[in-house]
């Protein structure tokens, strides 16, 4: 999202205005109420951002502005549609290089800056990579193809993640220009002498591409619920129900006044409830994004010819108008300051802490408005040339490159000082007794011993160090045509299943020197976020309730001796309406019961199965504490989560009651209540819940002990 008053390129308007679309007699006016309307969703988003209670769902938001840019930005298209169409098209990027670059790259530089100095060399190492992809406006694509998920906890969020919308919007700024101007054309050549605009089929084409968009949105959100997050193509609809408001202005216009009145009032209401009622739980884009976008459309639409309806002048109020006037700076400042503090800290901070970060982010964003987003906006060098606006794009990206390569060597050397002295070195003697291992770490941890000299791996490298059965056997998407992947001892004729989500999956180097060593095969039924387990989680938006059915089917084709299963418990149940559970107890019967029919199913296809109880994980990333100056043994351990024990019995009650195998592993991370971040000189964990490689082969001795081989 881009927070911005879209004004560039249309006659200046007074601070705190916005124009809109040409009115049915040929005039532009300019809108505060969008103005204010702009700050209400970006304090919805900062508001989500800082943990307030009750406003979980403030990202639609960014919704909003999407359909505020689709807007705005056709409007100012309509304006130029007299120009020839290589004039319209550089004026029309130039005045965008003007508004966006100087904001985008000041906030780019100085997050990269700011990581270097406060973050570790492991986090520096990814911002780095996703400032430049947000350099080229696709770190929308970065973030979808490494699988980022906004209400993901295993792993810290980049301080650049909220680039994604920014990217977003510019794709929709490449796309639609071209095609609005085209068609103004006829589809001629683009030196044609322009035609008046024609509304009907640009209205035309919106709808039909809205309306595919929204479609691939409904399929795309169940299935692939990332690429759905991050895609161009999922949210292009939001920014088309924007511009075609734009198209049709003038017949708006004629609509009773009374009726635009309560739709913009009922469109007011519809995005502060839908930031209440919504949740990090509910399906998103899909149909859910429907409330705020048609809200945030009424709204728009509602105001086109009305200046002092009642949403109209709530939304124009000073304080509203100051603060959308800074909401492209607010968007971009805030989310860097608070995600820069927390892992700072390593730990989520107070709300009142978040608060005070907050008005710095407002603080700032008033000092970068008028310091640096107005000069660039209004300077008439670079209006009066756009060429020389033009000139910006290679300048910006220069300075952010710049800054990179900084922080990259920086990195390096922090790197290389925390390395010195073989802190990769081999694994030290370890007895062949996790638990004794375990016990041993925890003396160390009340001794507040420091850590050892070597460590495996080397935290640097650690969060690589988990094992999922990466590849076509994660099964990432809705395809039905899934493969069954065998491992082991490929040449075994006693193949079993093990079948779970990536908390399954981070036993593969385990359960791949089992089968070596006792000549043992086994099919890897895999898929990450969702459990085998019949319970209803906010995964389910992951399409697993198919993938489920699937697996279990399958598990029935294979007819295998054995079934291991294994599932992240830490997952937050939900109400199958996309609501969390709250309640404890609901929770513990929800497992208990999902448990016991899920293995009794699984009973009927194999003559044992085993569930592996869920690690109980740490409370903060290890690679962050880890490499904290003065970490050691007892400021990086974490006290016995209550939650992983407790599914765990109901887990267990559940098994039993199946007449499965129940295999407790918590002795193997954890002692008197406490869990070290360092058994040994291993590792066990690659970020708060998943296990390494290097422990996870560690423990395959013991592991087959307690399955009996």
């Amino acid at each position: 999202m881009t927070l911005e008053r879209r004004q560039a390129g249309i006659t200046q308007a007074p601070r705190g205005m916005t124009p809109m679309a040409p009115a049915a007699e040929g005039g532009t006016r300019f809108r505060s109420d969008i103005q204010g309307l702009r700050a209400v969703a970006v304090l919805l988003v900062v508001l989500a951002h800082a943990h307030i209670p009750r406003m979980s769902g403030g990202f639609v938001g960014v919704d909003v502005f999407f359909v505020i840019s689709g807007f705005v930005i056709t409007g100012a298209l309509m304006a130029r549609s007299g120009s020839a169409m290589g004039d319209a098209l550089l004026n029309f990027y130039a005045a965008r290089a003007r508004r966006i670059l100087p904001m985008s790259t000041v906030v780019l530089v100085a997050t990269v800056v700011a990581s270097t100095l406060w973050l570790n060399f492991v986090r520096v190492g990814h911002i780095v990579t996703d400032a430049l992809w947000a350099t080229a406006f696709a770190a929308n694509f970065r973030f979808w193809s490494v699988g980022t998920d906004y209400f993901a906890t295993t792993q810290p969020p980049s301080p650049l993640q909220h680039y994604w919308s920014l990217g977003v919007e510019e794709q929709f700024y490449v796309v639609w220009p071209l095609l609005f101007l085209w068609l103004s054309r006829g589809g001629s050549r683009p030196r044609a002498v322009p035609r008046a605009v024609n509304a009907n089929l640009l209205t035309t084409v919106l709808l039909v591409l809205g309306l595919a968009s929204f479609v691939w949105s409904l399929h795309e959100t169940p299935s692939s619920p990332t690429a759905a997050y991050f895609s161009p193509v999922t949210r292009g609809w939001e920014l088309a129900l924007g511009a075609i408001v734009a198209m049709l202005a003038g017949s708006i216009g004629r609509v009773p006044l009374l009726l635009r009145q309560m739709a913009a009032c009922a469109g007011l209401l519809g995005v502060l409830v839908s930031a209440t009622v919504y949740s990090g739980a509910t399906p998103w884009p899909g149909r859910a994004a429907l409330l705020p976008v048609l809200s945030a459309t009424a709204i728009i639409a509602g105001g086109i010819s009305v200046e002092a309806g009642i949403a109209q002048r709530a939304l124009s109020i000073r304080p509203l108008r100051i603060i959308g006037d800074w909401s492209y700076s607010l968007y971009l400042w805030h989310w860097p300051i608070l995600i820069i503090a927390e892992q700072h800290a390593g730990h989520r901070l107070s709300m009142q802490r978040n608060l005070l970060l907050i008005a710095l982010a407002i603080a700032l964003s008033g000092i970068t408005y008028h310091a640096v987003e107005q000069p660039f906006r209004v300077a008439r060098p670079l209006r009066r040339r756009p060429i020389v606006s033009m000139s910006l794009w290679p300048v910006a990206a220069t300075l952010i490159v710049v800054a990179c390569v900084g922080a990259t060597a920086r990195a390096h050397a922090e790197e290389g000082d925390a390395s010195h002295g073989g802190r990769s070195a081999a694994v030290s003697a370890m007895p062949a007794d996790p638990a004794a291992a375990v016990a041993a770490a925890v003396l160390a941890v009340r001794r507040d011993a420091a850590l050892p000299g070597t460590l495996v791996p080397a935290p640097g490298g650690a969060a690589a160090q988990v094992d999922s059965f990466r590849g076509i056997c994660t099964y990432p998407s809705g395809n039905r045509s899934w493969p069954v992947c065998r491992y082991g001892d490929q040449t075994s004729k006693r193949v079993d299943v093990v079948i779970g989500d990536s908390h399954a999956g981070m036993w593969g180097p385990a359960f791949d020197a089992i089968g070596v060593r006792y000549h043992w095969g086994f099919y890897s039924i895999v898929r990450n976020s969702c459990s085998p387990i019949a319970i209803t989680t906010p995964s389910d938006i992951h399409g697993c309730s198919s993938w489920r059915d699937w697996a279990l089917r399958e598990v029935g084709v294979l007819h295998p001796d054995r079934i291991v299963v294994a599932t992240d418990t830490r997952a937050v149940l939900s109400d199958g309406r996309g609501q969390p559970l709250t309640n404890p107890a609901a929770s513990d019967m929800a497992w208990r019961a999902a448990t016991t029919q899920t293995i009794t199913r699984l009973e009927g296809e194999a003559r044992e199965v085993d569930v592996l109880s869920n690690p109980p994980g740490l409370s903060t990333d290890p690679v962050d504490c880890l490499l904290r100056p003065g970490a050691g043994m007892r400021s990086c351990a974490a006290g016995l989560q209550q939650l992983s024990p407790d599914i765990n019995a109901s887990i267990r009650a559940g098994t039993l009651a199946a007449h499965g195998i129940f295999v407790d592993l918590t002795p193997w991370f954890c002692s008197q209540g406490v869990c070290p971040a360092v058994i040994g000189n291993y590792l066990p964990y690659g970020d708060i819940s998943h296990i390494t490689r290097p422990y996870a082969s560690y423990l395959s001795t013991a592991l087959a002990v307690q399955l009996g081989f």
